[in-house]
């Protein structure tokens, strides 16, 4: 029972005439469960960024007081009530990650959860397939707000190209805040040094400018360092918890996981991909020092656009000038569109491309492997890994 802390569900064996009323039982506990606890949450949704973004709030927060999160990817239907079903006492602050597929799959999710804080990271191409438009994306993830407490608070991004749709959204039910680089918001980053390797950037809060370091690289993941402050601040957590919690910060399995192999720079960022996060990580690799690989797969679930957003993420290729590229899936051909096919080498499954890689590599190379979660890639991270033969490599 709830009431002491232990649950046990039980699933019928006809999955598709009893699934619906069973999850819909898993959601009732989840929120009674939720709702013995003063417990503040902050609930993360967006195209991109969200795990990311979820693991620096919760680096923050842990550094300040007991906080629990999402582990892994458990965002869904499934993932968020069994991840508020692991509250316990002691914690006094939380952050879930909510995902979706379609529309109407996060407003129940954000009613359960009924955060303290609301963040949408960003309005990108996932999920184009199933939705269709960028708008109709930004109108379901706006769906985060309609489970925010009373007197909640929306954490935005000024620099998105749907900011002002969101805004009118969210001000119905939140106080706003904003983070960005570019636009004017309440916490803008200014004086942003990207190594390749880490990140240094400037927020001005009150009247001082407070520096931050962030030991990885992308210029996009100071948005995310931004959402992470904004909730400290939103929370009135210290400053100098903020510059702890992001300076001893590390990224989830197969996001930005950078290892050096007998001299080869090997990023695994092969979780996940969309035209969006693809842009900003090909961009962090143009920074590295050497000679720059992407070994890049298929973005999925793009629908009709497919063909057009794989050609756009070519024009950046060469604009970039990346030193050579492998390609791994069936759109992924498309990459090559706009560049010199002798630096291009394209093929339809992870061993071949992985075991051309391993030919190909030599020391002082920075690789980055990343595609949609359907190509895997992180198997080819692991084979290449297996067939240089390191016996003290560690996941």
């Amino acid at each position: 029972s709830v009431s002491d802390g232990k649950l046990l569900i039980v699933v019928p064996k006809n999955r598709d005439r009893y699934i619906y009323p069973t999850l819909k039982a898993l959601h009732s506990l989840a929120k009674l469960y939720r709702n013995r606890f003063k417990v503040k949450i902050v609930a993360v949704t967006g195209s991109s960024g969200k795990t990311t973004t979820k693991d620096m709030i919760f680096s923050i927060l842990s550094a300040f007081a007991p906080a629990f999160k999402t582990q892994e990817n458990l965002n869904n239907e499934i993932g968020v009530p069994k991840t508020l079903l692991n509250i316990k006492e002691k914690h006094k602050f939380g952050v879930i990650e909510v995902g979706m597929q379609n529309k109407n799959e996060i407003t129940p999710l954000s009613k359960i959860i009924s955060p303290e804080i609301a963040i949408i990271t960003n309005i990108g191409e996932a999920h184009l397939k199933q939705l269709k438009t960028k708008l109709n994306i930004a109108k379901a993830k706006s769906e985060i707000f309609d489970g925010l407490k009373q007197k909640g608070t929306a954490i935005l991004n000024a620099d998105d190209r749907y900011f002002k749709f969101l805004k009118n959204k969210a001000e119905k039910k939140a106080k706003i805040l904003t983070i960005g680089i570019n636009n004017k918001a309440d916490l803008t980053a200014k004086n942003i040094i990207d190594s390749g390797k880490d990140l240094k950037f400037q927020v001005k809060i009150g009247n001082k400018n407070e520096q931050f370091y962030l030991p990885l690289p992308g210029k996009h993941n100071v948005y995310n360092a931004l959402f992470a402050i904004a909730t400290a601040k939103s929370l009135n957590i210290p400053i100098r918890f903020a510059k702890k919690g992001l300076s001893n910060f590390k990224p989830s399995k197969n996001r930005m996981n950078i290892k050096i192999v007998n001299g080869i720079r090997l990023i695994n960022d092969s979780y996940n991909a969309n035209p969006s996060s693809m842009s900003a990580a090909l961009k962090m690799l143009s920074l590295q020092k050497g000679r720059r690989i992407a070994i890049i797969g298929d973005m999925l679930e793009l629908g009709n656009k497919s063909i057009f957003y794989h050609k756009e993420i070519s024009k950046l290729l060469n604009k970039l000038k990346i030193d050579f590229l492998i390609a791994v899936g069936k759109h992924a051909k498309y990459y090559a569109s706009f560049l010199d096919k002798s630096k291009f080498k394209h093929f339809l499954d992870n061993k071949k491309a992985s075991e051309f890689a391993v030919k190909l590599l030599k020391k002082r190379d920075a690789v980055l492997i990343k595609a949609s979660r359907g190509i895997k890639s992180e198997e080819i991270f692991l084979k290449i890994i297996d067939k240089l033969k390191i016996s003290h490599y560690h996941k």
